[in-house]
C-alpha cells in the first residue's frame, strides 16, 4: 500500500483515488480537518489507506504543497480531534515526502482492529 509517484507520460499520477487513496491539494485546518478525519475513519473501517497532500484535483498532478500547515500542525491536535468525535482511536501516522524537489504530506491510516469506528 505505500504510496508511490507513478506518473504517465503527461505527468499525471496513474493511480486514481479509491476507497484507500485520497488526493488533496493542500492541508487545511477547521472544517477541512474534520473532513480528513472522516476520510481516515472510513479507511480504518475498511482496509486502511492514505491521504496525499500536494496533488492537484481532477488531473492528479503532483504539484507539492503551497502552504506549511501540514508541517506545522502538531499530530496531537489531530489525535485530540479524532478522540473528540470517534472511538475507538485510530492508528495513523503523518509524514512529509519529497518528490522532484517538492514537498508532499502523507497520512497513512491502518485498518482498525476494532470495528466499526464510530
Amino acid at each position: 500500500m505505500p504510496f508511490s509517484f507513478d506518473l504517465n507520460s503527461q505527468g499525471y499520477l496513474k493511480k486514481r483515488e479509491s476507497f484507500d487513496l485520497e488526493y488533496k491539494q493542500n492541508f487545511q485546518l477547521g472544517d477541512n480537518l474534520l473532513k480528513y478525519i472522516k476520510t481516515m475513519v472510513g479507511m480504518a473501517n475498511n482496509r486502511g489507506g492514505e491521504i496525499v497532500f500536494g496533488i492537484k484535483d481532477s488531473l492528479h498532478i503532483p504539484l507539492g504543497m503551497t502552504n506549511n500547515k501540514f508541517i506545522s500542525t502538531d499530530p496531537k491536535t489531530i489525535d485530540a480531534k479524532i478522540r473528540e468525535y470517534f472511538e475507538p482511536s485510530l492508528k495513523w501516522e503523518a509524514k512529509e515526502i519529497e518528490f522532484e524537489g517538492k514537498t508532499f504530506g502523507l497520512i497513512s491510516v491502518r485498518e482498525a482492529q476494532e470495528k466499526p469506528v464510530l
